[in-house]
């Protein structure tokens, strides 16, 4: 009844909002069954559906009605959405460009899969199309009167093959910093080598998920991964940054030249020293410890970023939960701190424009600041205006050479109190502490 009702009213006319709220009163989950609905009331006419309801159904739910469109992959129903709709753009803007992209997301094929569609459009909808992404991009210059969603009109720009889009997509990456994630995938659809340029200059400066999502965008293309090692070789990347899964598909390229350059750039094997100093201080996983006492050599030379029980602080990653972790996996790591980072806890540098240097993790970024927490937990925070350099060290924070200030039968005590510190409040046998 509802779907022959959506069929007879005119455009506009349907109070969809009045719906939603009556159907969320019969407790029925929207999320789960909306999009069902919406299909099936839309039949073989996707068009009509939303022509009707479109200004009134939500951006969300458009968006996921016109992805499951898309998944249909029917090429006459998604040319229809296209002819009905793209010619559109000046009146109804965020419909125009919410159906075009949640088209793409869902077609096989993404953005190849949408240009497949628009080239069946006539010359003047093509053209149309075109005026649809340069009046998004206006749109979004329009601030906080804007009327469409600023991630769509990005994603959109993704979608074309003009000059104008590309530019502003390549501007966008330093001068729309929140919106960067969104950025980068547009980049990344984008086929011409200067798209993926972009990309690799920009990795150096992005923030930590934002240069993770920039590498990988690198590593999905074959042409661009070598932008990528090239960013290694020359040391603007170091390799440990390299995301452990990118770079071992990278190692075991079917590609001989990716293969060959990835495993000389991105397989590192530990330092000699730290094999040397490893194989020296083995012996005293063997050697009785005293983990009281390996709570106060915690304490001297640990506690000033590391956190255990209610001793230390958190400025580096968490190693309290060491239940499963084994004394020798302890003893590598504090020996060679750079064994294995967490994406988290690379040590970054900054330089302020009074040549002030300052070291730590990022603890957080926005748009306009980045955050660096530093040992003793202390926090200096920046104004992006006021950063002259910002550099990932591609080493962790924890210093090489504790060896030098904590000799083996303390290193023994130490390990023991971070495997044991949980038991040491008398509640346990002592015969469960190792020793």
């Amino acid at each position: 009844q509802l779907a022959a009702q959506l069929r007879n009213t005119t455009p506009g006319a349907f109070d969809w909002a009045e719906f939603l709220q009556s159907a969320e009163a019969t407790g029925l989950d929207q999320d789960a069954w909306l999009p069902v609905m919406l299909q099936v009331f839309a039949g073989d006419d996707p068009a009509l559906l939303v022509r009707n309801v479109g200004a009134t159904l939500g951006i969300q739910s458009l968006r996921e009605f016109a992805q499951a469109v898309g998944r249909k992959n029917s090429p006459d129903e998604v040319l229809m959405l296209l002819q009905e709709f793209v010619p559109r753009a000046k009146t109804e803007l965020p419909v125009v460009v919410t159906v075009v992209v949640g088209l793409s997301e869902g077609l096989p094929g993404g953005r190849s899969g949408l240009t497949k569609s628009l080239k069946q459009l006539s010359t003047l909808d093509q053209q149309n199309f075109l005026k649809l992404v340069t009046l998004a991009r206006k749109d979004l210059a329009a601030g906080e009167q804007a009327t469409t969603d600023a991630s769509m009109t990005i994603a959109l720009q993704g979608l074309a093959d003009d000059p104008e889009s590309l530019e502003f997509l390549i501007d966008a990456l330093t001068s729309l910093v929140n919106q960067q994630p969104v950025i980068i995938s547009a980049l990344a659809q984008r086929p011409e080598p200067s798209a993926g340029s972009a990309l690799a200059e920009a990795i150096p400066q992005l923030s930590v998920s934002a240069r993770n999502q920039a590498m990988a965008a690198l590593g999905s293309s074959t042409p661009r991964i070598h932008l990528l090692l090239d960013l290694v070789e020359s040391g603007q990347v170091p390799p440990l940054t390299v995301e452990p899964n990118l770079a071992k598909r990278l190692m075991s390229s079917k590609a001989a030249d990716i293969k060959e350059r990835a495993e000389r750039l991105l397989k590192t094997a530990p330092p000699a020293d730290r094999v040397q100093v490893l194989a020296e201080y083995s012996p005293c996983l063997t050697l009785q410890s005293n983990p009281q006492r390996g709570r106060e050599i915690f304490l001297k030379n640990c506690a000033t970023c590391h956190r255990v029980g209610d001793v230390g602080v958190n400025v580096a990653p968490d190693i309290s939960d060491s239940r499963t972790k084994t004394p020798e996996y302890l003893l590598a790591n504090i020996l060679d701190p750079n064994r294995a980072i967490d994406n988290n806890f690379f040590s970054y540098t900054i330089v302020d424009t009074n040549g002030r240097v300052f070291t730590g993790v990022i603890e957080s970024e926005t748009s306009t600041t980045v955050t660096l927490k530093q040992p003793e937990a202390k926090v200096v925070s920046f104004a992006r205006s006021d950063i002259e350099e910002l550099k990932n060290n591609g080493v962790s924070l924890m210093p090489v050479g504790l060896e030098r200030t904590i000799p083996p039968q303390d290193m023994a005590d130490l390990i023991s109190f971070i495997k044991n510190w949980r038991y040491l409040d008398g509640s346990v046998p002592k015969e469960v502490i190792r020793k």
